[in-house]
């Protein structure tokens, strides 16, 4: 019994301090350089496709330079015009972001705000924004200098530029 509830608390241990590292690693700016897909034509022919018609962006990738901050914000410059703020957590190998809908938006759209807030599809925090439900990424690997999401098989890779 007392080796189990040794084994429970290193583990325990050892994934929150992979999240520490993970967190500490991750603060900066990336920016996408590529995609990957390593699946095998059968593979690739059991999902269809979602055709994706990307933003535009000043870097012209169709994925936003993010920076990750201390404080646990984020932001996605697409272009100077188009600037996008969230927060951002760490939790069981996965980036977690909520976006965060901009004060403008939610004064104009208030029937709407309130329609997503009963349907639970965005939420108030504490800081008097409101945010969009969060999404989970796998982190795939994530070193000093090259972050990768997703899996063995599909996964992009971001380069640190700052």
């Amino acid at each position: 019994m007392k080796t189990r509830i040794l084994i429970i608390f290193l583990l325990s241990v050892g994934i929150s301090n992979a999240q520490e590292k993970y967190s500490e690693l991750i603060i900066g700016t990336w920016e996408f350089d590529k995609k990957c897909d390593l699946r095998t034509e059968a593979e690739k022919n059991e999902f269809e496709e979602i055709p994706w018609c990307p933003p535009y962006t000043e870097n012209e990738t169709g994925y936003p330079t993010r920076t990750y901050k201390n404080d646990g914000e984020y932001i996605d410059y697409f272009t100077s015009e188009h600037v996008e703020y969230g927060m951002w957590k760490i939790r069981n190998g996965k980036l977690i972001l909520k976006n965060r809908i901009s004060k403008q938006d939610a004064e104009s759209k208030k029937e709407l705000i309130e329609r997503f807030l009963k349907k639970r599809l965005i939420s108030k925090e504490s800081d008097g924004f409101y945010y969009q439900k969060p999404i989970e990424i796998d982190i795939k690997s994530l070193t000093e200098n090259q972050l990768e999401f997703g899996n063995k098989k599909v996964y992009s890779i971001h380069k640190r530029i700052k």
